[in-house]
């Protein structure tokens, strides 16, 4: 079916950098991976230790890893900026955040240390504050590195890790900060996070033409390069996935409207409910379709992939058991890949010992093994683990899982043993630093009041977003103040242009708006990509702004959306950094 004008025209672009590496792992120490600053201390601890170097020992002993050793000879060394350093690196290696910034504090002469020792200094700053979420603090680190550096490579990592900084920021907050700083290069940087056209990147290049930034774009900007223009839909309209299909359908078109490509793009919609995979493939190419969005169903995913399309296709859902043939891209809302990244989160900000809650069925199984298997990948551990079902007592489920009743039980015990009266304070377990939750809303409003009546209302609690319902609801949200959880931008009403179009959405399909509001997004981005599938294509690591998240091309050509994290205060879903 072909849909005509709906929306006001607006063209929306997005700006590529040619970003050569931006690694993201879960270590400390992973945003320098690549392109590291030469080593100041390169040989080997007894060499420094027969010259009566016991600084430069110690410093070689961090480096590799010899934590206790190094810290032994530093007690022994007089005060200097240098001890004052490789101590900073020590705490920070040993996670110990804040002792690392009290001793960077002492160095109050930067430039009294080597080249090699600045650029550490700088470093350690950066991945500090970038670790206690301090970004303007970290941008400012990485910009006094800079000049430090000596290779083109270790500078190319350090823009890198800049832009990968400022990708945290949303455009209000840009805006913020572009109008609140008067240092010329942080405006330059701010300035350039906020373009939104290849003319705008122009114009910026003129304007800053001694910024550091230059050598990220060098000439790489968005170019109109062969973008689909007969696309191929593939939803089922009729069966158990037709009201979702219908929403995604909707967010599409929502999309295309307002696309000022609009009248040279032809949209087709195939019912897969209808047709087996391999008739709907043969029409949409009698069709002459360049493009294919869709299907939804796992299994269709799967058919669809075996056929190995002849043109790009971008899927609605994941499917973990296929080697995706070339341009097959996976896009889709999984809870999975949120589980994944609560852990590196966590993980971030230095909880270790988790507790693990989830429903008793498929779904919820599949979430907590996902955030197990990146929990212990990363050394993190399960201390205990709660699955519930509809008919459990809850009050006893939680009791047990904080070992509650143990303790009691144990100061029975002690009575009979000892034969006196007295009292006892309860206990839960202290091997916990953080719980995550996996629940829908009705049944997170149950647990968390629980927790706290278990004195465990002190542990930090994660969740996905399946624990929002998409709307605040500070009556009956309360009770999930403290919790932190990650869902799609989309949610949180952010930009203007997106509130616009869940004002259209809900204009149009009031009934299904607040039901399938992550559907309408789903479809929305996947019209999105259709239009920037090349610039995915040539800047992987940069990803696209989409209304689902960041997007980003991983592998086996899964889209990666990287999530908005929020926090209930007062009942209600605010987000933060």
């Amino acid at each position: 079916m072909h849909y005509k004008s709906l929306f006001k025209n607006c063209t929306l672009w997005l700006i590529a950098l040619s970003i050569s590496a931006c690694v993201t792992t879960d270590s400390p120490m992973s945003f320098i991976d690549q392109a590291k600053a030469p080593n100041p201390y390169p040989e080997p601890a007894t060499v420094y230790l027969q010259q009566g170097n016991q600084l430069s020992a110690a410093g070689r002993l961090i480096h590799d890893g010899l934590y206790a050793r190094a810290k032994q000879l530093l007690k022994n060394t007089p005060k200097s900026p240098e001890r004052f350093l490789l101590q900073a690196q020590l705490d920070h290696q040993t996670q110990h955040p804040k002792h690392a910034l009290q001793k960077l504090s002492l160095i109050n002469l930067p430039e009294a240390l080597s080249t090699e020792q600045q650029s550490d200094y700088y470093e350690l700053l950066t991945q500090i504050y970038t670790q206690q979420n301090k970004i303007v603090l970290a941008l400012e680190q990485t910009q006094k590195r800079q000049a430090l550096l000596r290779t083109p490579a270790q500078q190319q990592q350090n823009l890198n890790q800049t832009w990968a900084l400022l990708q945290k920021f949303n455009d209000e907050q840009l805006t913020e900060l572009l109008t609140s700083t008067d240092d010329p290069t942080l405006r330059g940087w701010y300035q350039l996070a906020l373009l939104t056209s290849p003319q705008g990147i122009k114009q910026w290049q003129v304007s800053y033409p001694n910024h550091p930034a230059q050598q990220l774009l060098k000439g790489q900007f968005i170019r109109a390069n062969q973008q689909a223009k007969r696309i191929a839909v593939l939803l089922p309209l009729e069966g158990p996935l037709a009201s979702p299909a219908k929403a995604i359908r909707d967010g599409i078109m929502t999309a295309y409207f307002d696309s000022s490509q609009k009248n040279q793009i032809h949209l087709t919609v195939y019912d897969t409910s209808k047709d087996t995979i391999s008739t709907v493939y043969k029409q949409l190419m009698e069709n002459q379709s360049d493009l294919i969005v869709g299907p939804l169903n796992k299994t269709k995913v799967k058919q669809l992939a075996e056929i190995d399309p002849a043109i790009p296709t971008i899927s609605l859902n994941y499917n973990n058991t296929i080697n995706a043939p070339s341009e097959f891209y996976q896009f889709g809302l999984q809870a999975q890949k949120q589980a994944s990244q609560t852990a590196q989160r966590a993980w971030q900000q230095g909880r270790r010992k988790a507790i693990v809650i989830a429903p008793q069925n498929t779904w919820g199984h599949s979430i907590a093994t996902a955030f197990k298997q990146q929990w212990q990948q990363q050394g993190g551990k399960v201390v205990a683990e709660l699955t519930y079902n509809k008919k459990q007592n809850l009050n006893r489920a939680i009791r047990n899982v904080l070992n509650y009743q143990e303790n009691r039980s144990r100061a029975r015990q002690l009575k009979r043993i000892i034969g006196d009266t007295f009292k006892t304070s309860p206990r839960r377990r202290q091997d916990a630093d953080m719980i995550f939750l996996i629940a829908l809303p009705s049944k997170a409003r149950q647990i968390k009041p629980l927790l706290s009546f278990y004195f465990a209302g002190n542990i930090p609690v994660y969740a996905t977003s399946s624990i929002y319902a998409g709307v605040n609801a500070p009556r009956h949200d309360r009770d999930l103040n403290g919790i932190e959880f990650s869902d799609m931008p989309w949610v949180f009403n952010q930009s203007p242009k997106w509130r616009n179009y869940k004002h259209h959405i809900a204009q149009l399909w009031p009934k299904d708006v607040t039901r399938y509001t992550r559907l309408y997004a789903l479809g929305i981005d996947a019209f999105r990509l259709t239009q920037d599938l090349n610039q995915l294509q040539q800047y992987p690591h940069f990803g696209l702004a989409g209304v689902t998240g960041r997007l980003t091309l991983g592998h086996n050509g899964q889209i990666i959306r990287k999530l908005q994290w929020a926090q209930f205060k007062n009942g209600k879903a605010i987000p933060v950094s």
